[in-house]
């Protein structure tokens, strides 16, 4: 027997991101770490850093089309940023949190470790829908977070964690101060609306990055569907990717998603074409997928590679 999950129009986390909205400061969803007990020894690398492509062609009237508060064009090889909009700017992230809570399990879990999903029962917004007393391996769970953008998924990794809920997330906020992540704070594991966590477009680039260095990760975020399966059971669960041009291209090789009220809509592509690679990111758009197209329509036109290097004409 197979459940087929369909996605849910978030209805749910609009209303929550609601009364957020009318509460302000005075309400959150839970209690932030610690910043101030985080390593202070770390030295962040400033974007400046990294090679900056010139652009030499300066018509905006091209990208006000753009709905995006924040894009960034990279090479995820080089970290060359090849054009951007506000990428330093602090936003809501929305799933793609889910990406260091990926990062975070696989330190902590083997791929075949089993946990009960009972924890993720009862979490807000989007949702797998794990029946009672379903256990899944690490491997599903992380497919079930990454792909289908379960909260659930993500809690229960959270959950489970050997130092507990709050210990994974003191360790979400450590290892983004480990990849410079500067813009970045993590309040919880799913990307659910909260007033204290935030990225940059920039940050979740270099989020990425780390994601393709890890091979179990980086073929995760490229499946289209999968089925998992409750081991207990043998009951399975057929997921879709969220990502609508994973489904529509095959130059996209992931890699996820994002979108609650607040954050609007996020959404980090590896786009590959002519033997090239390209991280685009979008932050805080009305359409995701058509600001991402409009991107690589630019990218086809204007940016040309010699001996490896990116030039825009």
């Amino acid at each position: 027997m197979i459940k087929t999950c369909l996605r849910p129009d978030q209805i749910t986390a609009f209303v929550l991101s609601a009364v957020m909205i009318l509460f302000q400061g005075s309400f959150s969803f839970i209690d932030s770490a610690n910043s101030d007990a985080l390593p202070q020894n770390i030295t962040l690398i400033d974007p400046v850093d990294y090679p900056i492509v010139k652009v030499t062609d300066v018509s905006e009237d091209y990208f006000s089309v753009i709905s995006a508060k924040s894009y960034l064009i990279v090479d995820p090889q080089s970290a060359s940023i090849i054009r951007s909009r506000n990428m330093n700017t602090p936003l809501f992230p929305a799933s793609t949190v889910k990406l260091m809570t990926a990062l975070v399990a696989r330190e902590a879990f083997n791929l075949e470790d089993i946990l009960s999903t009972d924890t993720g029962i009862s979490v807000l917004g989007n949702k797998v829908g794990y029946y009672q007393g379903t256990q899944m391996t690490v491997k599903d769970i992380l497919s079930s977070s990454l792909i289908f953008s379960g909260n659930d998924a993500a809690y229960v990794l959270a959950m489970n964690y050997p130092t507990g809920y709050q210990g994974f997330i003191d360790r979400m906020n450590q290892k983004a101060k480990e990849l410079s992540l500067s813009q970045t704070t993590f309040t919880n594991p799913t990307g659910i609306d909260d007033y204290r966590q935030l990225t940059s477009a920039w940050d979740l680039s270099l989020l990425a990055r780390e994601i393709l260095k890890d091979p179990v990760l980086k073929e995760i975020v490229l499946l289209k569907n999968i089925d998992i399966t409750d081991v207990k059971s043998g009951y399975q669960y057929h997921l879709y990717n969220t990502n609508e041009l994973l489904h529509q291209f095959n130059q996209v090789k992931g890699i996820k998603t994002g979108t609650t009220l607040l954050a609007q809509q996020v959404l980090i592509t590896l786009w590959e074409e002519n033997d090239h690679q390209y991280l685009i990111v979008v932050m805080g758009s009305s359409d995701r997928y058509a600001d991402t197209l409009k991107l690589v329509e630019w990218i086809n036109n204007h940016v040309h590679w010699k001996d490896g290097t990116a030039s825009i004409i």
